[in-house]
C-alpha cells in the first residue's frame, strides 16, 4: 500500500568518501530532450531502487499559491490519460514492491523498491505521467480535502508543525522559504484547475528531472527502456527564481496558544547555503549543542536544570540562506523564559570560546556514522545519487562531503561559531497553553 510522506524538513545528504573506501560504480548520460540518467548496478541483493526526482519544491511556487508542489505527490498517483487510477500502484504491489513520495521546498521525489525485474513497466508507467497526468475537477477535489487534513494533522494539530511553519515564516522575511511546504488552507482551497495544469507543465518535464536507478537490474536494457519512453517527451522552458538575499535585520518572539499538555520553544538564528563550507561546520556545530546525552544543551537543560524534556536542532542548508534551528518540548511547568535564557547563553558561549577539540571528533564521527550507514542500503545510495545530482548537477558529490567534514580545523568551525552565533538575531516561537 502507497503512503505519502510529507517532508516538512529540508534534508541534504551528504554521503562517504573515496578516503573512507567507499566507492560507487557510476554511469551518467542525458537525453537530447535533456532527462539526466544516473545509473549503479550493484547485485549484492535482488533488489533495484527507481527514483524519478524533479528540480521544483515549494520555492517555486507564488505567494499566493503555496502548495501546489506537494499536492503533486497525491495527484501524480490519479492516473493518467492511459493508465487509469491505482494501475501505477498496483504494478507495484503485484511484483512485490513499495513506493512513495515527498517534497521538500528544493525538489520533489517519487521513488519505487522494487525486486528485481518488472524494470520496462515500472519506466512506462513513470513516463507516461510525465507527460500525460489527468488533471481533472474531480481529482482535484477528492486529493485537496485530503491534503488538508494532512495539513491539519501535521501542522494544526501537532506542536512541533506549528512551530516549525512559525519559525519559517517570522525568520524569512523575503525569501520564498519562508512558506511551508505542505501550504497553507486559503491557498490549498483556492488553487484552479489551471493553477495545477500551469504547474505540471512547466516543472513536469524532462529536462528538469532526473532518473537514478541502483541495484540489481541490467543496464543495458534499462537504457534501451528510457530511451524509448522519454526521448519523445519535449522540454519545456523554465525560468526559475533567483536566489534573494535576506536582510536578517531583527529577532522575533511568537506565542502560539494551542491546548497541548506542554509547551514547545522553537529558536532560529541565520545558517547559512549548501554551497558554503561553513554549512559543514555548523551541522558539527549543531551536533556539538544538542545530539545525545553528552551536548551542551541536554546537559544544562534536561539534565541539570530539568526544563526541558528533549532537545534538538536542525541546520537547515538549502541552496539559499539557511537558518539554524533548535526545538525544545519543554518539561511541566517549566519557565519559557528560563529556557529562553539559558539557550542564549549556550548559544553566546559556544560562540564566544568555541568548541573543544574533543567535542569537535566526537561530532565527525557521529556525521560519519551516520553517513556510512546511509549507504548501507540500496535506496540510500539511490537517494544520495539523485539529491547531489537534482541540486548540483553531479552525483560525484556524494563522494566528497563527507571528507569535508573531516578536513574541518578547530579554528575554522571556532570562526564559524563566532560570526553565527556570537550576539545572533534569534527569533522564538512558543506552541502552547
Amino acid at each position: 500500500m502507497r503512503v505519502f510522506i510529507y517532508f516538512l524538513l529540508f534534508l541534504s545528504f551528504s554521503f562517504v568518501s573515496k578516503a573512507q573506501n567507499i566507492e560507487l560504480d557510476v554511469e551518467k548520460y542525458t537525453l537530447k530532450n535533456g532527462l539526466r540518467v544516473v545509473l549503479h548496478v550493484d547485485k549484492s541483493i535482488p533488489l533495484y531502487s527507481y527514483h524519478q526526482w524533479y528540480l521544483v519544491g515549494s520555492r517555486d511556487e507564488l505567494p499566493l499559491q503555496t502548495g501546489l508542489a506537494h499536492f503533486f505527490e497525491h495527484l501524480m498517483f490519479k492516473g493518467t490519460t492511459n493508465f487509469s487510477e491505482g494501475e501505477f500502484d498496483k504494478v507495484i504491489e503485484e511484483n512485490g514492491g513499495r513506493n512513495n513520495a515527498f517534497t521538500t521546498r528544493e525538489y520533489t521525489g517519487y521513488y519505487a523498491n522494487m525486486p528485481t525485474g518488472s524494470l520496462e513497466e515500472l519506466i512506462r508507467l513513470e513516463a507516461d505521467r510525465m507527460i500525460n497526468l489527468n488533471i481533472t475537477e474531480k481529482n482535484v477535489k477528492s486529493e485537496r480535502e485530503v491534503v488538508k487534513e494532512e495539513r491539519r494533522m501535521r501542522v494544526e494539530n501537532s506542536p512541533f508543525g506549528l512551530a516549525l511553519e512559525a519559525l519559517f515564516s517570522n525568520s524569512y522575511s523575503r525569501s520564498s522559504y519562508r512558506w511551508p511546504v505542505i501550504g497553507y488552507m486559503r491557498h490549498l482551497e483556492n488553487a484552479s484547475l489551471k493553477d495545477f495544469r500551469d504547474f505540471y507543465k512547466k516543472y513536469y518535464s524532462p529536462n528538469n528531472s532526473v532518473i537514478v536507478i541502483a541495484g540489481n537490474f541490467n543496464p543495458k536494457k534499462a537504457k534501451r527502456w528510457i530511451k524509448k519512453y522519454f526521448s519523445k517527451i519535449k522540454p519545456q522552458e523554465i525560468n526559475r527564481k533567483e536566489y534573494i538575499k535576506e536582510t536578517w535585520s531583527r529577532g522575533s518572539d511568537v506565542k502560539i496558544k494551542k491546548p497541548f499538555g506542554s509547551s514547545t520553544l522553537a529558536v532560529s538564528t541565520k545558517g547559512a547555503s549548501i554551497n558554503s563550507n561553513e554549512a559543514f561546520a555548523l551541522d558539527l556545530i549543531s551536533h556539538i549543542l544538542t545530539s545525545g546525552t553528552a551536548s551542551r544543551l541536554y546537559i544544562d537543560l534536561v539534565d541539570k536544570k530539568k526544563l526541558a524534556l528533549s532537545i534538538d536542532s536542525w541546520n537547515f542548508t538549502p541552496k539559499g540562506e539557511g537558518l539554524l534551528m533548535l526545538f525544545a518540548s519543554m518539561a511541566p511547568g517549566a519557565s519559557v523564559s528560563r529556557v529562553k535564557t539559558a539557550i542564549e547563553y549556550q548559544l553566546a558561549q559556544t560562540g564566544k570560546k568555541g568548541v573543544s577539540i574533543d567535542e569537535l571528533n566526537r561530532a565527525k564521527k557521529a556525521v560519519n556514522l551516520s553517513n556510512i550507514n546511509q549507504l548501507k542500503t540500496i535506496s540510500g545510495k539511490a537517494r544520495g545519487l539523485a539529491v547531489n545530482e537534482i541540486l548540483f548537477g553531479d552525483y560525484k558529490r556524494l563522494f566528497t562531503d563527507v571528507s569535508k567534514y573531516q578536513n574541518l580545523e578547530l579554528e575554522y568551525v571556532n570562526s564559524v561559531a563566532r560570526k553565527y552565533l556570537l550576539n545572533p538575531k534569534l527569533n522564538f516561537v512558543e506552541v502552547g497553553p
